[in-house]
């Protein structure tokens, strides 16, 4: 039996040309195959197999920050771990395939940064208004309150 090594290595012999560029071909579309398999998980932790299984474990991950973002407090100003729960809420709500990578102190509001798919691309963080929540995205939807996430 010929391995596909052997054959790479008759054909490259075959043409006049290097294997170097079918070996970068090869790659290529190994990272395009790979690209293309899109996220399916809305967390940075493996997928469950079962979809309803997945689906459920969003739904119950859904519900408990719902209840924890009614716990905040506007009206003393967002403090930062407040800021964290919105952003987890953020994320949660709006990206599929993400999460936040932090926050950081921006004077009148927090800036969250964050990562975007498998590879942890990462994105232009949004704002959280230091006194009202309000969250403000350049990428996704905006909220003129924090309590309007999970409404």
């Amino acid at each position: 039996m010929i391995t596909s090594k052997q054959m790479w290595f008759r054909l490259a012999a075959r043409s006049s040309c290097s294997i170097a560029p079918l070996h970068t071909a090869m790659v290529l579309l190994l990272l395009v195959v790979v690209g293309l398999s899109g996220c399916n998980s809305s967390s940075t932790t493996l997928a469950p197999t079962s979809t309803s299984s997945s689906s459920q474990s969003r739904d119950a991950k859904t519900a408990e920050l719902r209840t924890k973002l009614k716990s905040i407090t506007v009206a003393d100003g967002i403090s930062k771990s407040e800021a964290e729960l919105i952003a987890e809420c953020y994320f949660q709500r709006n990206v599929g395939c993400g999460a936040y990578t932090g926050i950081r102190d921006g004077g009148d509001y927090w800036i969250v940064d964050g990562a975007f798919g498998y590879a942890g691309q990462p994105i232009k963080g949004f704002h959280i208004d230091k006194n009202t929540g309000k969250v403000t995205s350049p990428i996704g939807p905006s909220y003129a309150s924090p309590f309007e996430i999970f409404p």
